[in-house]
């Protein structure tokens, strides 16, 4: 069988899940290929292109709806495809114009209102939908009309070269703490960093791993900090194992996740995560005192005394990075989720269920959902403390 995955190669959450989904079903035969867009000009016509995890089709010049066609052309030669709701626009709106024969399956990644917008405008047009989180499953089915019985929570997994390592570096001194994600503080609260910090009690050092677009500002902030932070840029996989082997605590301050895949991949190192409560997501991960710590959304106080009690007990905090790596091998495995998956896509294949039908290709036009809505004119800061109250009421 194969799928296409539709996306675009990059370094970030939904092309690490596809990586993932592929290394985890080619055990089962299920061939996985990204199918992505290059929307850059420089071509006057739409061409494709053969990349090493699967296809690039090349926009060029071409219209909204000619790139479409084309990429409906392309996934002609797939048995199904994978879609990110808003991993891309064209693509998924494309989905309503499939042919029913192809397998359809929805990956619903955030728990924004404009990502369930967007799944609603494709629900009916899907055999089956996955929500990386339970909070995901209850707002669409409770909300969004989603039928419950056509859904399933599968959440993300990590290979193996995350697991089963010792720790390395010292024991004792400044506790080594650790960021990595995209900087962009409206979604991952990065900018709460520097705060953090200053606020604690005990001696630390930071580093914050990723880059975007609040890179500079942050730079700027913790220049301030009194203590120095080491910026190492977006990283690969293995350097990514290494780092978090080599830190004692990750600080996870986002304003709103999907699920949390960052959070994983650094248990399954032993660094303890102190992070967000994001009621159905985070806290069906971490579970407090155990493996990890949660504070409230946005309260970089309680962060910095949840940080301190870690540094103050290195006891304690040795029990929580050897309960933190145990909760991902028993729950967070790809093998685990690469089951899941296979299981979904063989009861899939025993008959795929009735979905509404294909609209009529030549008749582009983009569902409702998918355009930009009023909430792009709402100031940013406008927009964080709304993802901060609704976090901490949850």
């Amino acid at each position: 069988m194969r799928l296409a995955y539709l996306g675009r190669t990059h370094l970030g959450g939904t092309y690490t899940v596809f990586k993932n989904l592929r290394d985890g079903l080619a055990e089962a035969g299920v061939d996985v290929r990204c199918v992505g867009v290059d929307y850059r000009g420089g071509h006057a016509k739409t061409s494709v292109e053969v990349i090493p995890d699967g296809l690039l089709l090349r926009a060029g010049q071409s219209g909204e709806a000619e790139v479409a066609w084309a990429l409906r052309s392309v996934l002609a030669d797939f048995d199904g495809v994978i879609v990110n709701v808003l991993g891309d626009r064209l693509a998924t709106n494309l989905t309503r114009y499939l042919p029913a024969r192809l397998m359809k399956l929805l990956i619903v990644h955030n728990i924004t209102p404009g990502t369930y917008a967007a799944a609603r405008a494709v629900r009916d047009h899907v055999h089956a939908t996955v929500a990386i989180a339970p909070r995901i499953f209850h707002d669409l089915a409770g909300r969004y009309g989603f039928a419950a019985h056509r859904m399933t929570v599968i959440p993300h997994g990590v290979p193996a070269a995350f697991l089963g390592h010792r720790r390395s570096g010292p024991t004792d001194g400044p506790l080594r703490l650790l960021f990595v994600g995209r900087l962009k503080d409206s979604d991952k609260g990065c900018l709460w960093l520097p705060g953090i910090v200053r606020r604690m009690a005990t001696p630390a050092t930071l580093t914050i791993a990723g880059d975007g677009p609040d890179r500079e500002r942050l730079e700027a902030l913790c220049g301030s900090m009194g203590t120095p932070a080491t910026f190492t840029g977006a990283l690969e996989q293995a350097a990514l194992v290494d780092l978090y082997r080599s830190h004692d605590v990750l600080l996870f301050p986002s304003r709103f996740e999907g699920f949390g895949l960052t959070l994983i991949e650094a248990m399954a190192g032993g660094c303890v995560p102190v992070a967000t409560r994001i009621a159905g997501v985070t806290d069906t991960i971490v579970t407090p005192d155990e493996d990890g710590l949660l504070f409230s959304a946005g309260n970089v106080e309680a962060a910095a005394e949840a940080a301190d009690r870690l540094a103050g007990d290195r006891g304690r905090l040795a029990a929580m990075s050897a309960a933190a790596v145990e909760t991902v091998q028993n729950r967070f495995s790809l093998a685990g989720t690469s089951r899941c998956y296979r299981d979904l896509i063989a009861d899939l294949a025993d008959g795929l269920p009735p979905i509404a039908p294909a609209l009529e290709p030549g008749k582009w036009r983009v569902a409702p959902q998918l355009k930009p809505g009023l909430r792009r004119y709402v100031p940013e800061p406008v927009k964080n403390w709304v993802r901060v109250v609704r976090e901490r009421v949850a």
